[in-house]
């Protein structure tokens, strides 16, 4: 809720002013529920534009809203804004951007295990293509593999996770649960991409065939 700014104090509610504020509006969205239960129950508001979740959402957050197209309307807006957050933030997010890293190196078949400072590497450029000033270490980006079940062992060169199929496949899955950019952008690299890339009416023509 936004509200406008104050130039003193903001005001302490008493107990007694909680209660006249309750039953003020206790009443009237009683009232209004018993005004518009039936138009609100077989309400056929959609926004099928969006994804499953948001539309969902929007359903909800729409059938309540009785005679007023324009604010219903609305929703359209401000949910835009709200996915194109959620889609934006595994691009910065370090988990995200970690897993992204380690999911470029999965799909060089010749490659049978990479370092945490490769990881590291690869996930700083990732970040600084991205506009972020934030770096990672390596030890930190060591603390989220093994957060995320991709546990690094020590070497001669020092800590690697060994790349068989069993940790390509875990590798892509991780990408598909937190929806890393290369998810989202539907591209299809190997067969487990094939597997684990959600197919959505959005991304029909931009995913790319195997080779």
């Amino acid at each position: 809720m936004n509200l406008s700014p104050l130039r003193g104090r903001l005001p302490i509610l008493g107990a007694d002013e909680k209660k006249e504020l309750s039953a003020e509006f206790q009443a009237q969205l009683q009232s209004y529920r018993q005004r518009n239960f039936v138009q609100v129950r077989d309400s056929q508001f959609d926004l099928p534009e969006f994804s499953s979740p948001i539309r969902i959402l929007a359903r909800v957050l729409g059938a309540p809203i009785v005679a007023a197209p324009e604010l219903q309307g609305a929703l359209g807006t401000l949910l835009r804004d709200y996915e194109e957050s959620i889609r934006a933030a595994p691009w910065v997010d370090p988990r995200c951007v970690v897993i992204e890293a380690v999911l470029l190196r999965s799909h060089d078949d010749q490659t049978e295990r990479v370092h945490v400072g490769e990881i590291t590497r690869a996930a700083n450029v990732i970040l600084k293509v991205r506009g972020e000033a934030v770096q990672l270490e390596a030890k930190e980006v060591g603390g989220i593999l093994r957060q995320l079940g991709l546990s690094p062992m020590r070497d001669r060169k020092g800590f690697a996770i060994r790349l068989n199929e069993s940790i390509r496949r875990h590798i892509h899955q991780l990408a598909s649960r937190f929806a890393v950019a290369t998810v989202q952008e539907g591209t299809v690299l190997c067969a487990h991409c094939a597997e684990f890339v959600p197919f959505e009416p959005r991304n029909e023509g931009r995913v790319a065939s195997m080779e």
